[in-house]
């Protein structure tokens, strides 16, 4: 019965590890056959998946690591910030480590936002990072403030920017389109609020609701 359950475990590592190689490489990421998901890819989300299920496979870690260095500004941090909140399915101090380590190279990174919201553990034994690897050289000094035992971080800088033409870019595109059209859907709702005093309810409500549009897109 271990047995077989431990051999299911490690099928379904498997088949995860391979689905965030997929994910990740139609996204632009280096190191994988060229993938072109028929899938609609959620960046935030496969973010928080990738703390904790990335860990199978260090060189996939660091590939994704690399390219939330290189491709930042196509991360929105304050919807990681609400699902890493709502949906607690990753690993917060993975995800502050890398944060701070993306920042060290880039004292102007956006990133630095992430780790003012995740605190660091302080009556945590280091742990070891990788599931299957054993540390065999100095602790990485930011991952090992976090908590985690791990060699030393290598950006490789290869990562790809995503192709919006992809399906799986389909969030980056709406992303980019919304960007383009919020200044004048934004002046269109102002104007029509000064117009329409018997209606300021209303535009303020079209004004809300193209904000929250803006925030949850990114």
């Amino acid at each position: 019965m271990t047995a077989s359950l431990n051999e299911s475990s490690g099928i379904l590592t498997e088949k995860l590890v391979n689905f965030l190689w997929n994910q990740w490489s139609s996204l632009g990421l280096a190191g994988y056959a060229n993938s072109k998901s028929p899938f609609i890819t959620d960046p935030e989300a496969l973010v928080l998946l990738s703390t904790t299920i990335a860990r199978h496979d260090p060189r996939l870690f660091g590939e994704i690591h690399d390219w939330l260095r290189e491709n930042e500004l196509w991360i929105n941090l304050q919807r990681l910030r609400y699902l890493m909140r709502e949906y607690p399915f990753g690993e917060a101090t993975v995800l502050g480590a890398m944060a701070e380590r993306i920042s060290q190279e880039n004292r102007h990174s956006k990133w630095k936002f992430i780790i003012r919201h995740i605190p660091i553990p302080v009556d945590k034994d280091p742990a070891p990072f990788f599931f299957s690897i054993p540390l065999l050289s100095t602790p990485e000094p930011v991952f090992a403030r976090w908590g985690w035992l791990r060699g030393p971080v290598e950006f490789r800088e290869m990562s790809q920017p995503p192709r919006t033409d992809q399906p799986a870019a389909f969030l980056f595109k709406l992303r980019e389109a919304l960007d383009e059209a919020m200044p004048a859907l934004v002046r269109a709702g102002v104007a029509y609020e000064l117009r329409s005093t018997r209606n300021l309810r209303g535009a303020n409500l079209v004004r809300s609701l193209l904000a929250d549009i803006h925030s949850l897109l990114g």
